[in-house]
């Protein structure tokens, strides 16, 4: 009997649960890459070695990290005097493994109701928090906390000024925003996967300050989007794919359907195998600033979204109803599923932003770029 054919191995994108944006963009960024790198090989180094150095100067050193874990170990030790089943939980770029030096300390107030579970009512989240600096007023700990004052906003905060026994570090507490940990568990992953994200994460915020790309507080990008950006580059449009598509190779990992929030390693850990076996991509630090520049410069935000949950980019015409959004950009959130950018409505903000990715394409093309001044 003639043996059955055997199936086409799957190309390196289907093997990890992504979709690429298509050959022809790839190829075409990267050859041009090639070639200046064949012609600035000196300064195609230089741009790695300041890449490298920058991360080394800029990342929070391990002992900062222990500071912070006293800070929190200590403010729930006066959550617990307020609510029974209260806690907190580091979120933010600390739990991202993507806090700068000197970092300020971001945490979640959680406290559960007698059925174990965290109210995502607006008003009673508020109460919560209002009962803590309540309490934090009335029973300062004076050996830490310099004072504390609530911030009624969209998102109300307690915000907390340390002493300079704790570096005189700023924390900021939400409450129960519990689909966060969600988040910050999927980005520690990816950056655990490859060396190179969290050192390309760090470089393109820094360049996105320096050139104001980096400022929400003026309608352009913000943190967060600038790290699903690069997430998005490393799954879809290197090639191959440096990042896989997590939450559909591993749902029981990081599905919040899956996996309940008791069952959720809320410190640091490793919870994939090590090996996903895939294909060996060897560009260089320089190589991929660089093609993230390249991508977003000529990026269509009209006509498509980004969605790293599923892996791929949509077109914005095919979105389903809930998730359409009339702003500038869209980039999903993976786990609340709203966009990041959905304030962003002014096509002059978007044009700006766009601008400073087509400037480094166009000095690149005429060859009067300081590479290593990038960052």
């Amino acid at each position: 009997m003639a043996n059955s054919p055997k199936s086409p191995p799957l190309d390196p994108f289907e093997r990890v649960m992504v979709t690429h944006v298509g050959a022809e963009i790839t190829n075409r960024i990267f050859a041009r890459i090639a070639n200046y790198k064949n012609h600035h090989p000196v300064e195609m180094n230089a741009l790695d070695r300041t890449i490298t150095q920058h991360f080394n100067n800029i990342i929070a050193p391990r002992h900062e990290f222990e500071l912070k874990e006293r800070i929190r170990q200590r403010l729930i030790e006066c959550a617990k005097k307020v609510f029974q089943f209260g806690t907190l939980v580091t979120v933010g770029s600390t739990a991202q493994l993507l806090c700068e030096r000197g970092g300020d300390l971001d945490l979640c107030l959680c406290v559960a109701d007698d059925k174990g579970d965290f109210t995502q009512d607006i008003v009673e989240r508020r109460e919560l928090l209002e009962d803590f600096h309540a309490w934090l007023t009335v029973n300062r700990p004076v050996d830490m906390l310099c004072f504390s004052r609530y911030i009624q906003a969209t998102v109300p905060i307690v915000r907390l000024a340390l002493n300079e026994d704790y570096n005189d570090m700023d924390v900021d507490i939400t409450c129960n925003a519990v689909k966060v940990f969600y988040t910050n568990h999927l980005i520690q992953h990816y950056i655990m996967l490859d060396k190179r994200v969290q050192k390309l994460i760090m470089a393109v915020k820094s360049w996105a300050r320096r050139n104001g790309v980096l400022d929400s507080q003026h309608g352009k990008l913000n943190s967060f989007t600038l790290t699903m950006m690069v997430i998005h580059y490393m799954q879809c449009v290197v090639s191959p794919p440096i990042l896989p598509n997590l939450t559909e190779l591993f749902p029981s990992v990081f599905l919040p359907e899956k996996v309940p929030l008791d069952n959720l390693p809320l410190v640091h850990g490793f919870c994939i195998p090590q090996n996903l076996n895939m294909a060996e991509n060897d560009l260089t630090l320089g190589e991929l600033f660089l093609g993230f520049i390249m991508y977003y410069a000529e990026y269509e935000w009209g006509r498509y979204a980004i969605y790293v949950r599923l892996g791929k980019r949509v077109q914005r015409e095919t979105q389903l109803e809930s998730e359409r959004d009339t702003g500038e950009m869209y980039i999903e959130e993976p786990f609340e599923h709203y966009n990041t950018m959905r304030t962003m409505r002014n096509p002059f903000v978007r044009k700006d932003i766009q601008d400073q990715f087509q400037a480094i394409v166009d000095g690149l093309r005429e060859e009067k770029l300081d590479l290593a001044g990038l960052i």
